[in-house]
């Protein structure tokens, strides 16, 4: 298929995963519920308590809003990024997409903090400063051994399935900018976002947020694949869609081990700086 129609379809596809998404969470939360007695209970990997209050039904409504926030957003998008041809990102586009990733990330705290009276180092699991240093090698480890598996994964999808059924590797705007653009400025922008903005706030909602809150009212494997696959498809590439969700459920289990987002939030850090650094040398590659 021609480059539009595959740019469409690949888009509806993702918008159909949003749509699966979000039945899926309604009907995979009351299954847990209905058959919680029944079943052995999985509240964490390892079944022991986790840092921070327990979520209850308020948190689960504020997830499911940010599950339609996220969904409304890619269908809002889709259309423009079949049917529209590709432009050079500017200045504007990237610090304004800062902006509102900020802004979402405030408001998160502000609800956990401000309204619901959470303590954030505790229920974020952030370490002290001195444990903070100790978290350098160990994010360099992870973020080896979890690239080298999300790499592998983006390889073998795109010989195997995309390229067979048609869809070309596609990239996020931002990764095409950061290979394309002539604008040192624009580039610069792009790093900063990719490696400073993006970690700290992905890793706030998804991990920081929605896997715990979820994880409360289902088991930690339904919790982990639901917010990795809503982490793949919310960056709006289908060629990029399952790499990015297996190194959501690579994140997963990193928050799980250090209990706490600081370890998945550096090695996003450096897994996205990797990327970009990749990205001048080799093309497109999976960026979160």
């Amino acid at each position: 298929m021609d480059a539009a129609t595959s740019a469409a379809a690949g888009q509806q596809i993702l918008v159909d995963v949003m749509q699966w998404l979000l039945w899926a969470l309604p009907l995979g939360l009351l299954a847990h519920q209905w058959f919680g007695e029944r079943v052995v209970s999985l509240a964490g990997w390892d079944g022991r308590p986790r840092p921070g209050m327990p979520a209850d039904v308020v948190d689960v409504a504020v997830a499911v809003g940010l599950v339609f926030l996220f969904r409304g957003h890619l269908m809002a998008v889709a259309p423009a990024v079949a049917e529209a041809p590709a432009r050079e990102l500017r200045a504007s586009d990237v610090t304004g997409a800062a902006a509102s990733s900020v802004v979402l990330w405030l408001l998160l705290l502000m609800y956990l903090r401000g309204l619901r009276q959470r303590g954030l180092t505790a229920w974020l699991g952030l370490p002290d400063a001195r444990r903070l240093l100790s978290l350098v090698p160990l994010a360099l480890i992870w973020t080896v051994l979890g690239g080298a598996v999300v790499y592998g994964v983006a390889w073998v999808f795109e010989r195997r399935v995309w390229l067979p059924m048609g869809f070309e590797p596609s990239a996020q705007d931002t990764v095409r900018a950061l290979t394309e653009s002539g604008s040192p400025l624009v580039r610069g922008l792009i790093v900063v976002f990719a490696c400073g903005v993006a970690p700290v706030v992905e890793e706030t909602v998804f991990r920081g947020f929605l896997y715990p809150t979820l994880r409360q009212f289902a088991d930690a494997p339904f919790a982990a694949l639901f917010t990795a696959l809503l982490f793949g498809a919310v960056h709006g590439s289908l060629t990029a869609l399952v790499p990015l969700a297996v190194l959501g459920l690579v994140l997963v289990l990193a928050y799980e081990w250090s209990r706490g987002v600081a370890l998945p939030i550096a090695i996003h850090a450096l897994f996205n700086l990797a990327t970009s650094a990749s990205l001048w040398t080799s093309g497109s590659s999976p960026s979160a």
